[in-house]
């Protein structure tokens, strides 16, 4: 009841679309490492063009303080909490295409 009456899940639904939309400009400026985004309010997937690749964007993310976990064997997902605020978002946004910057560098 308070996931609804304290408004997370209209939360979740309006900043996972910021990051839905965000991650999805991601996948279009990155095409060669950024395959597919998927997600439904805050569970939101990256898929990525192979394993290692992906491995190394979780790696270069945490260090610079933005924790992804890996899913699967070319997927990232982020699952950041209920009360995670538009401005986290973007922020997380910013240092996600830093970190898939650094990769495609290489």
């Amino acid at each position: 009841m308070e996931l609804v009456e304290g408004g997370l899940a209209e939360n979740a639904a309006q900043v996972g679309a910021v990051l839905l939309e965000g991650l999805r400009g991601i996948r279009e400026r990155h095409p060669d490492l950024v395959a597919e985004v998927r997600g439904l309010g805050l569970m939101i997937g990256v898929a990525f063009r192979g394993h290692e690749q992906a491995v190394a964007v979780e790696q270069a993310a945490f260090r610079r303080g933005l924790l992804v976990l890996g899913c699967g064997e070319d997927a990232i997902r982020m699952s950041p909490p209920l009360v995670f605020r538009e401005d986290q978002a973007k922020t997380a946004l910013e240092v996600f295409e830093e970190a898939i910057a650094e990769v495609e560098a290489r």
